[in-house]
């Protein structure tokens, strides 16, 4: 429940107000007022929740919001470009119910439900530059399509069928509106991005060998994409890993990078002065670009 402030300027930690509800496997969503929106989960082993709550960072403290309609957990969200944040897929009570998505009103604090998608396996949700959002297939099945969520529409329609099958993905928008898709295929294989103007599925080039299976990306200000080590798959088995890796758009080629100095399952937050935040394990790490 407890929750904690980086300040980058100090390089230091300090507490914040607690969460009234314990969940893993949530999500959080930066709304444009500030505030972080904290969604769904799961709270002890096979209970799911659907409760929601907003941080405030004026007052440091944590608000009850409206709940989400149904129980859900590592499911997909992101902010639309109207203010409301979609979510979608997931784990859910019975798992059938799992193709559902629904909108969260930030003037209202509810939720509301939108068309469901075609299928319900795991995904990830990324806002394009059109104000659309692409959920992206994380089943492992071999030419899967994504979906689109058209928002003035409330619909849902299917893509060209990706290059690749992947597992525990992740996806960042690129600075000429495609979407860099990474995830695990024969223990690392796996990248490819979608061009939403030609609906074409491409895969990159100069792949990372297999030294990373999956882990978080985030775009940095020079229009590179890191990807910071996560897992690495081998012989069945998933180990977290320290090596990290760079996409150069402008080329579709990926390259090495400094690694982290301890191997984790890390998340990733750029900030403002550009550095990457990696914290995982206990740990905390900045990289700089």
């Amino acid at each position: 429940m407890s929750a904690e402030l980086y300040n980058p300027s100090t390089g230091k930690w300090t507490l914040t107000g607690s969460m009234a509800t314990p969940r893993m496997q949530h999500t959080a969503t930066l709304l444009p007022n500030g505030e972080v929106l904290v969604a769904g989960g799961s709270n002890a082993p096979g209970q799911l929740t659907a409760t929601s709550e907003l941080y405030v960072p004026a007052t440091g403290r944590w608000t009850a919001t409206g709940s989400m309609t149904r129980a859900r957990a590592s499911h997909g969200a992101t902010l639309l470009k109207n203010g409301e944040v979609l979510a979608a897929g997931g784990a859910t009570p019975n798992d059938l119910s799992g193709n559902t998505a629904e909108l969260y009103d930030p003037s209202k604090g509810t939720w509301k439900a939108t068309e469901n998608m075609s299928n319900y396996h795991p995904l990830v949700l990324t806002t394009l530059l059109d104000g659309r959002a692409l959920k992206v297939d994380s089943s492992g099945t071999t030419g899967a399509p994504g979906e689109l969520y058209d928002p003035s529409k409330g619909q849902w329609r299917l893509t060209a069928g990706m290059y690749y099958s992947h597992t525990g993905v992740s996806a960042v928008l690129l600075a000429n509106g495609d979407v860099l898709v990474y995830g695990n295929k024969f223990s690392c294989y796996s990248a490819e991005f979608y061009n939403p103007s030609a609906n074409t599925w491409t895969h990159t080039l100069g792949q990372c060998g297999n030294a990373i299976s999956f882990g978080p990306m985030q775009l940095l200000g020079t229009g590179k994409v890191l990807l910071v080590g996560n897992t690495i798959m081998y012989s069945g088995h998933a180990y977290p890993t320290t090596h990290c890796a760079l996409y150069d758009p402008s080329i579709k080629t990926w390259t090495v990078t400094g690694n982290l100095l301890n191997p984790a399952h890390h998340s990733a937050t750029r900030l403002l002065n550009g550095q990457v935040l990696a914290v995982g394990g206990g740990d905390a790490e900045l990289y700089t670009p």
